[in-house]
């Protein structure tokens, strides 16, 4: 490898473009990030939860047992720089459907993954207001990311060295986005579902979804506990919390539908029977990947992705970023199964 840094440049500041960018920071590689803020909200819209346990299943997230140690102690070190509070820690109470859920459950904290995570198991209906006849699951050790507001803190941080370049989103689409770009700079690609249009040799790697989140005032909630059964509710803070998130495969847009917000408030009426008031909808599309797996490596000359971080991103990011980076500079081989050659040689 040359001893020689290029000037890279990357195509998004969403989760997967930020990360990337730390990174780079951390490493002293020089960079600059070009993106349109009014486009792709699905990083500043997210939960942002981190959880290697997919509790749908209670499976582990594979292979969380990598992404798991280095993924707070990279927010809390950012965290700690940019003088912007966006980690918090969390416990989750999971909302059991049947008897045999509980047993699955205590089998599984006897796993040296699972331990550390599956908590105690509380009687049915701990708290008068939810509906929890079969008791609940308490996961420790779990913590969220303010997106929204790691998102904005960095980029303030960014504008502040120069390196950030707003880019209207026609100019994206029409590929017209390099003004201020070396013609021999790398280009990364992080702008989500967004590089299918920008560029449609990508096309088939992604099968987004849109999804919708609620942001409500709950009084008679726990204030500080998330919940989950086949949504979640996260607490923000003075009794108010993020609900999501719906799936859906068409009208690909960043806009909320009647339909999404009438599934969100019927699944949250399945498990909390108290006052509520909606202050918020929102919704984003998600650069979902067809076999759930990130995009990395090279597609074209000095042309990257960084991509397809789903619903995990914040657990994920910070190792792939990392990874991605010791291929590009240190020339270390990507791992298969997240390669984009898996999609690009077929």
């Amino acid at each position: 490898m040359s001893n020689e840094q290029p000037f890279y440049t990357i195509v998004g500041q969403g989760l997967a473009g930020t990360i990337l960018s730390m990174r780079m920071e951390e490493r002293g590689i020089p960079h600059q990030v070009i993106d349109d803020p009014s486009v792709s909200q699905s990083s500043r819209i997210a939960a942002g939860l981190a959880n290697p346990i997919l509790l749908k299943r209670l499976k582990w997230v594979r292979p969380a047992e990598l992404f798991w140690p280095e993924a707070q102690p990279f927010y809390l070190s950012w965290e700690r720089k940019l003088q912007a509070p966006f980690t918090h820690p969390v416990k989750m109470w999971h909302l059991f459907r049947s008897v045999g859920e509980i047993n699955r459950w205590q089998e599984k904290a006897e796993n040296p993954l699972f331990s550390p995570f599956l908590g105690s198991v509380l009687p049915p209906s701990p708290h008068e207001r939810l509906e929890a006849p079969h008791g609940i699951g308490v996961l420790e050790e779990l913590f969220w990311l303010d997106t929204a507001l790691f998102l904005k803190a960095y980029r303030s941080y960014l504008q502040e060295k120069g390196a950030y370049h707003a880019v209207p989103a026609q100019e994206v689409l029409e590929k017209h986005i390099w003004p201020l770009r070396p013609p021999e700079a790398p280009l990364v690609l992080c702008n989500g579902h967004l590089a299918r249009q920008t560029h449609p040799t990508l096309a088939k790697a992604f099968t987004p979804t849109r999804g919708e989140v609620l942001l409500l005032e709950a009084p008679a909630m726990p204030a500080d506990i998330a919940l989950h059964a086949r949504i979640f509710a996260l607490p923000l803070g003075r009794k108010r919390f993020k609900l999501g998130a719906s799936y859906a495969h068409d009208d690909l847009r960043d806009s909320p539908s009647a339909a999404g917000r009438e599934w969100l408030l019927n699944q949250w009426e399945n498990m909390y029977n108290g006052p509520y008031e909606v202050t918020d909808h929102l919704a984003g599309v998600r650069p979902n990947v067809a076999d759930r797996q990130p995009l990395l490596g090279k597609w074209q000359p000095r042309k990257y992705l960084f991509n397809g971080l789903g619903s995990r991103g914040v657990l994920m990011g910070p190792l792939l970023a990392g990874h991605l980076l010791a291929h590009l500079e240190d020339g270390a081989p990507l791992a298969a199964e997240w390669d984009i050659d898996r999609f690009i040689s077929n």
